[in-house]
């Protein structure tokens, strides 16, 4: 109880929404830049026309403009040439993106930057070696009913917590593809963690995705409230559900697959943009090439998504609500597995 009380004590006095500031900096890490407002550009000699101009086109911070090739950003009315290679010479001096830094630079950097989200199973951030990582996007795939929303709702929730308890002090961004999310599953999470459910209301915010003519638009609203407040996670639930709805067929892949690749780079350039978690969920298909296991199924996506994903972690059945958890590829981590519980609190350990 005292813990419940204590957390959702912390929670009121941090994250409301109406306290969430513009994050340039990792809140209870360090106080160095993570990011850089796009105003500063202005200081370095950058016209506020024009600065207005790149935000109107979904650029909040002068590490948009530095990681965005010269060619798209001339696809932005009124800007010629020359003012994108003069913007992203600016940037380049405001920013600390480019260049060669030592392995120690990096790790000291990341040291103080990066944090974990906790999945709401000890086991399971075990072996994520700490939960759900910032500035890395995270693939969930799994057949269904193997968790994978379930997982989505508790990181939604987890994530509202201060850091200090494993969550990211911060809002959270929902775009949901399959009419999965449940405000009453969200409530439900939130009293298990003794997070108060007005929080949680005020803190997560739901875009609906319908066609993938939606996406587009909701990334560019994202950036903009990444920028304007503090947001810790952005959820996709599902990434891959609208394409394969609206591209069907052989003749369609290649199409299907360059749209993939166009969202996903733009889902994993803001997760290093603004050091936030990304998490997909994904879903599975049948594998007919696989002829010599009982378990003929493979994530939909392709080697574009198995690719530009930091983490896939692929959820399995268990006995009765226990769940499976394997990471299927990491750069940073073994691949291990991981046993947790469904509840109606969320993810849990496996009861004892």
């Amino acid at each position: 109880q005292r813990g419940a009380i204590h957390r959702r004590d912390t929670m009121a006095t941090t994250v409301r929404a109406d306290q969430l500031q513009t994050p340039a900096h990792n809140p209870g890490a360090s106080d160095e830049t993570i990011w850089s407002p796009i105003d500063t550009l202005e200081s370095v000699g950058i016209q506020r026309g024009d600065i207005k101009k790149f935000q109107e086109a979904g650029y909040h911070t002068a590490d948009s403009i530095l990681m965005t090739s010269a060619r798209h950003l001339e696809r932005i009315k009124g800007l010629s040439e020359a003012k994108v290679l003069k913007a992203q010479d600016s940037a380049g001096k405001v920013c600390r993106r480019l260049g060669f830094q030592s392995a120690r630079a990096v790790r000291e950097k990341r040291q103080s930057d990066v944090f974990h989200i906790t999945t709401g199973s000890t086991e399971l951030d075990n072996l994520l070696k700490g939960g759900i990582e910032t500035g890395v996007v995270t693939e969930i795939v799994g057949e269904f009913r193997t968790g994978k929303t379930q997982l989505a709702m508790t990181l939604a929730v987890t994530s509202l917590m201060a850091q200090e308890q494993g969550g990211g002090n911060g809002a959270v961004l929902y775009l949901d593809s399959e009419n999965a999310f449940s405000d009453e599953r969200l409530a439900e999470i939130a009293d298990r963690f003794g997070v108060d459910r007005d929080l949680a209301d005020e803190n997560v915010f739901v875009h609906n995705i319908y066609n993938e003519d939606n996406f587009e638009p909701a990334f560019k609203e994202a950036k903009r409230m990444i920028a304007e407040q503090q947001v810790s996670l952005v959820i996709v639930d599902s990434v891959m559900s609208v394409l394969r709805n609206e591209y069907q067929g052989r003749g369609e892949l290649s199409a299907r697959q360059q749209k993939l690749s166009q969202i996903l780079y733009s889902i994993k350039r803001m997760a290093q943009e603004f050091n936030i978690a990304v998490v997909l969920t994904n879903q599975m298909c049948a594998d007919p090439g696989c002829t010599f296991t009982n378990d003929a199924k493979k994530a939909v996506g392709g080697h574009v998504l198995a690719h530009l994903v930091n983490l896939r972690l692929y959820l399995r059945k268990g006995r009765g609500e226990q769940r499976i958890a394997r990471i299927d590829k990491s750069c940073k981590h073994a691949l291990g597995e991981a046993t947790f519980e469904l509840s109606a609190g969320g993810i849990m350990d496996v009861a004892q």
